[in-house]
């Protein structure tokens, strides 16, 4: 009797844990995988692509949203598709509808495929598979208005007197204003670490700002500096622009940027020496453009929100 409740256990444990018929080698997913930070999703509609499994019949694609920086947006399931085994070839591949591509928006996804085969339904192998998503244009500079009403995280560096003032801003709003003073050398920096975006050669990014400086000769610059990665022995370089007298609030001359290689950080200055007279700055900018995806870090960090948010 001992011998045959072994060899029953046996047989149990042998059938629980068999491959099902039909998916003896399983199956993998294979594109958006971990690795990619998706930021062309206005213009290229994103795919879903997982090797076929001997033996399925039918799939069905399932995916998460899993977490995101905008306030209030449900997080879980966005949707489940299904597609026949028959459409498959050397790879089976599904392209979200129209209103299944709307619901992708800026945050982090999860993704994964059940097979359904004569023995039951098999889920891919290395399932689920994360992917990273930001539309659009993305704005690097937090408080670029300075609407919070304080300086944070702008750092400001010998600052006397100079602040974040209401009614100092474009149109009346809150703006920050370099007092002057003699031996004046002020100014505020923000250091954006931006290796997660994996910026390099065919991006390119733009800075833009306003500025008021109702005196003669100021003496004040907003300074962008790229610094690339440790490996690629590239130099910091260093864009600028000059603040002139006018009249009233007036937006620089763009400054366009085009890395010569893997960025690291990006760090944003607005300078003032100005002896006397004040100068007043608001509406700073720091956008990268939109193109196709970019090989990630290991560690993914938070997606930054899309203009307009």
């Amino acid at each position: 009797m001992k011998r045959l409740t072994l060899m029953l256990i046996a047989a149990i444990l042998t059938a629980a844990f068999a491959p099902l018929a039909g998916a003896q080698d399983g199956f993998d997913l294979i594109s958006p995988d971990g690795s990619i930070l998706i930021r062309n999703l206005n213009t290229t509609p994103l795919t879903f692509v997982w090797e076929p499994l001997t033996g399925a019949t039918a799939y069905d694609i399932s995916v998460f949203k899993i977490s995101t920086n905008i306030k209030d947006t449900p997080l879980g399931p966005v949707f489940t598709s299904s597609i026949l085994a028959g459409a498959c070839g050397a790879t089976c591949s599904y392209t979200p509808t129209s209103p299944q591509q709307a619901l992708i928006d800026n945050g982090q996804f999860a993704w994964t495929v059940e097979a359904t085969t004569s023995g039951g339904t098999v889920e891919a192998a290395n399932a689920p598979i994360l992917f990273s998503v930001t539309r659009g244009a993305t704005e690097f500079i937090v408080n670029g208005d300075f609407e919070t009403g304080s300086l944070t995280p702008w750092v400001g560096v010998s600052l006397t007197g100079d602040s974040v003032r209401a009614g100092d801003g474009v149109g009346g709003s809150y703006g920050f204003r370099f007092k002057g003073s003699a031996a004046e050398s002020a100014q505020i920096k923000q250091t954006i670490k931006v290796e997660y975006y994996a910026i390099s050669v065919s991006d390119s990014l733009q800075f833009n700002a306003q500025f008021y400086a109702p005196k003669p000769n100021p003496t004040a610059t907003f300074v962008v500096k790229v610094i690339y990665s440790d490996t690629s022995g590239l130099p910091t370089e260093k864009f600028t622009r000059t603040i002139t007298q006018n009249g009233a609030f007036a937006a620089i001359a763009p400054l366009n940027i085009f890395p010569d290689g893997p960025v690291k950080k990006l760090k944003v200055q607005i300078k003032h020496f100005s002896v006397s007279g004040k100068v007043y700055v608001d509406d700073m900018s720091l956008v990268l453009d939109a193109v196709g995806p970019r090989m990630l870090l290991p560690a993914p960090l938070p997606v930054p929100l899309p203009l307009g948010q």
